[in-house]
């Protein structure tokens, strides 16, 4: 009779149910709650592997016995196993690691097992077609999310944290406001950021608890990042009215929607996490509206993203890993693993500002000189007449308002009521970003990024939408 093959928490379940694996998986959770189910899933599905090859059911505790008593047959299997999934075109990275699970397993049960099949895992084979995304690309990605999605996606592309600092893996903890020492929470214009005069980045806190390498670390957001988060939380407020969220330094900064909130919402005014699946699930949507055709892009390369741009910026190298969260060498252990006093994190923080312009997807405007030709140049681009333009103030115009003129002439709406060609096809469309994400959603996508401060897309239609 054919077996049921199980998959996710079904497998999990059935696995931990046989004799000795919740021993196992007690002691891998001991550290990690997720690494445990990975390992436990991995077990399930060999063993399950096996049963398909032998013609019958394989338990892991006959992966432990073979090994004790009939080395020579487990040998056999793994071999039999290993060329299965190569067949079915697999890595070869990808099946040691689940033939690792067995091995964590096996020495569990104190049996040492030396001949598991040889393999040639190439490290990052899998990630061939994947490169980091310039700025303009990082900006629309961030188009296509929703204002949520936005602070994750800044949380990670330029203060470099992980998916498992913003939400836990059961959404049993995440980041808090409190790991905002600036953040102001009540008086005049709350929430906002407190910044002492000539600073340009906030500061965050990652406790330990959150940290991978389990020592406490500081980072910092830019400039963008922080107009994101403080646009979120107002929204929060303003718009969640059936689950008011009173801001308290023990709130989330990423929380659930208001409907998962309601779930578990515990009275005190205070949301609950979000998960670190939900978080990687946002920017993977938002990922594959935009990306370009050839590249793989994962939610974890906007953490790349920001140690490139730290890097491209010539950040020293032991604050980078510092603010990157990563394990420090013999010197960074001296120097940043321990609890950073006020000079220390302002040299901290002047090395991430050196990064700043190269981490932000559009650039800040200066109104000066250059700013104001760039956006007459942005004006004839689009075919407004040289005789228009002279009559506009484009120096103090801004530019939702130099947009408004420009979209006359692309939409053959001109100003004096003759319509100069248009800079793009018909099936193109000038967009801001605020709009962008209702037009990719029906499959819309993004050609370039445009504007004095990089804020506008041009969007091509859908090919079977074109005239």
């Amino acid at each position: 009779m054919a077996r049921t093959k199980r998959r996710g928490p079904g497998r999990l379940k059935t696995v931990l149910e046989e004799p000795g694996v919740r021993g196992w998986y007690n002691a891998r959770k001991l550290r990690s709650e997720q690494a445990a189910d990975l390992e436990a899933r991995k077990l399930s599905a060999v063993a399950e592997a096996f049963g398909d090859i032998e013609g019958e059911r394989v338990t892991p505790g006959e992966i432990v016995r073979m090994a004790r008593d009939h080395p020579a047959r487990l040998r056999d299997l793994s071999v039999e196993y290993a060329a299965r999934m190569k067949g079915a075109g697999r890595q070869d990275s990808y099946i040691g690691k689940t033939l690792s699970a067995v091995a964590g397993w096996l020495k569990h049960n104190g049996v040492e097992f030396h001949q598991f099949p040889k393999l040639s895992s190439v490290s990052g084979e899998t990630l061939n077609n994947e490169r980091v995304p310039t700025p303009d690309e990082l900006r629309t990605i961030l188009a296509a999310l929703p204002v949520r999605g936005r602070v994750i996606a800044l949380a990670m592309a330029h203060a470099g944290l992980r998916p498992g600092v913003l939400g836990g893996y059961r959404g049993q903890s995440g980041l808090t406001l409190d790991s905002f020492p600036e953040l102001k929470l009540s008086g005049p214009g709350a929430p906002r950021f407190d910044l002492k005069p000539g600073q340009h980045s906030v500061r965050i806190n990652v406790p330990a608890t959150l940290s991978k390498t389990r020592r406490a670390y500081v980072t910092f957001g830019t400039p963008e990042f922080a107009e994101a988060t403080i646009a979120y939380l107002k929204d929060r407020i303003r718009n969640d009215r059936e689950v008011p969220d009173r801001l308290a330094p023990e709130s989330p900064l990423i929380a659930m929607s208001p409907l998962g909130a309601r779930n578990v919402h515990n009275g005190s005014g205070v949301w609950g996490h979000t998960t670190s699946k939900t978080v990687v699930f946002e920017i993977r949507t938002a990922i594959s509206k935009v990306r370009p055709e050839g590249v793989r892009w994962r939610p974890y390369v906007l953490r790349s993203y920001c140690s490139t741009q730290l890097w491209t910026a010539r950040v020293d190298r032991e604050a980078r890993e510092a603010m990157m969260g990563h394990s420090l060498g013999v010197s960074g252990r001296y120097n940043l693993s321990k609890k950073l006093g006020d000079r220390l994190v302002d040299e901290m923080r002047a090395e991430y500002e050196k990064a700043v312009p190269y981490l932000e997807t559009f650039a800040r405007q200066d109104n000066g000189p250059k700013t104001e030709e760039a956006a007459r140049l942005f004006l004839a681009v689009f075919g407004v007449p040289t005789e228009e333009i002279a009559k506009l103030p484009v120096g103090s115009m801004t530019p939702e308002e130099l947009q408004v003129v420009a979209r006359k002439y692309v939409l053959r709406e001109p100003l004096g009521g003759v319509a100069p060609p248009s800079a793009h096809p018909a099936h193109q469309r000038i967009v801001p970003l605020d709009q962008a994400n209702a037009l990719l959603e029906i499959g819309w996508r993004v050609k370039e990024t445009v504007g004095p401060n990089r804020d506008q897309l041009v969007l091509e239609s859908p090919a079977e939408a074109r005239p």
